[in-house]
């Protein structure tokens, strides 16, 4: 927390915010970090708006990233493990009773709930631990993607506004890294230019 109260009080958001972000890997239910994690991000699209329009996706995955990481920062994950494995039990077993039970079609009405309830669980923890697994913050003010890992492979394409951006790391080798840009342009890229949020 104190790495990113620092590089927040320099004006250096983008590593402010991947400090942040380590600190919410480690202690989801950290509100202080959640709020000022929140707050620099605000900072930084003030600052630089064409970065964070170009970090908006409204597609359904990233909405239910950022609804998963809310929700397992409210409730906990540990609690949300528990609802999938209470939900499993209480499915299985509704299922085997139904089997033997002359209330069977209401029993397997009963059941879905226990399903749905499993089911949410499950995918608000997947989503929750792809939201930082593979994230890195762009630090440099543009960047080069390249074809390959090597200054010898050509410029695929060059981004000027890259300050701020959210990448996803799709691959990383040596000094370098294969990333998908908000814009959905791939390309191999220094590891210099961006800080990867969840460390190696």
């Amino acid at each position: 927390m104190n790495a990113a109260n620092a590089y927040s009080q320099a004006y250096d958001f983008p590593r402010a915010i991947v400090n942040y972000r380590r600190v919410l890997i480690r202690s989801p239910n950290d509100t202080n970090a959640t709020n000022n994690c929140q707050l620099v991000e605000r900072l930084l699209a003030q600052q630089y708006p064409s970065t964070a329009n170009r970090n908006k996706d409204d597609s359904f995955s990233s909405v239910f990233e950022s609804v998963a990481h809310q929700t397992v920062a409210a409730i906990g994950s540990s609690r949300l493990r528990w609802s999938m494995a209470i939900g499993s039990i209480a499915f299985w077993a509704m299922m085997g009773v139904a089997m033997f039970s002359s209330h069977r079609s209401a029993l397997l009405g009963m059941a879905v709930i226990p399903l749905i309830v499993f089911s949410l669980a499950f995918a608000v923890l997947h989503f929750d631990q792809k939201n930082d697994k593979n994230i890195a913050i762009v630090t440099a003010k543009s960047l080069e993607l390249r074809e390959g890992d090597d200054l010898d492979f050509p410029v695929t394409e060059s981004i000027d506004a890259a300050y701020g951006q959210t990448a996803e790391v799709l691959a990383a080798r040596a000094n370098w890294m294969e990333i998908k840009m908000p814009s959905g342009s791939i390309g191999w890229t220094n590891s210099n230019q961006l800080e990867r949020v969840e460390l190696e």
